[in-house]
C-alpha cells in the first residue's frame, strides 16, 4: 500500500506535467501564496497548531498551505507547515525546493504584499531571482487652505 507522501508525489507530478502542457513547457513566471486552513476540532498534533488566524478562529488547529502556480493560474505544488509558522520565511524554501523537484531554474517571482518584506525583497537578490512584489496602498488625505 502506497504512503500519503507516496500519492501526494504522485499527484504533484501529474498535475505539473499537465500544467507545463498547458503553459508551453517552461516555468517563467510563478505566483506564491499562503493561506491557513482551520480545522473545527479542540485536538492539536504536530501539525495542526493553534495560532493566528485570518479567519479569526484563534482556538482552533491550523495549517499553512503554501502554494505556486505558474502563468493563468495553473499549479506547480504546494508545502504544509505547521499552524503556527510565520509565513514570512517560507518564500524561498517552497520556491527552491518545488524548482527542484521538478526541474525548473530561477523563473519570475510575483508575491502579493503580505510577503513584502526587506528579508524577502533580500533573499530574492541574494538567489538572483527576478521579482515582482504586490505593495500596499496607503491613502493620504491632504487639507488645503
Amino acid at each position: 500500500m502506497k504512503s500519503t507522501s507516496d500519492i501526494q508525489s504522485q499527484v504533484e507530478k501529474i498535475s505539473f506535467k499537465h500544467t507545463r502542457k498547458v503553459i508551453g513547457g517552461s516555468i517563467e513566471v510563478v505566483f506564491y501564496d499562503t493561506t491557513t486552513l482551520y480545522f473545527e476540532a479542540t485536538d492539536e498534533d504536530d501539525l495542526r497548531i493553534p495560532s493566528f488566524s485570518k479567519d479569526g478562529k484563534h482556538s482552533c488547529p491550523q495549517i499553512f498551505l503554501r502554494l505556486l502556480v505558474a502563468a493563468r493560474g495553473k499549479p506547480i505544488g504546494y508545502e504544509i507547515y505547521e499552524g503556527n509558522i510565520f509565513e514570512g520565511n517560507t518564500l524561498i524554501p517552497v520556491i527552491e525546493n518545488l524548482a527542484k523537484k521538478h526541474g525548473f531554474t530561477h523563473p519570475i517571482v510575483v508575491v502579493d504584499a503580505g510577503l513584502l518584506s526587506k528579508n524577502n525583497i533580500k533573499s530574492l537578490e541574494e538567489q538572483g531571482y527576478e521579482y515582482i512584489l504586490g505593495a500596499r496602498i496607503f491613502w493620504i488625505r491632504c487639507r488645503r487652505g
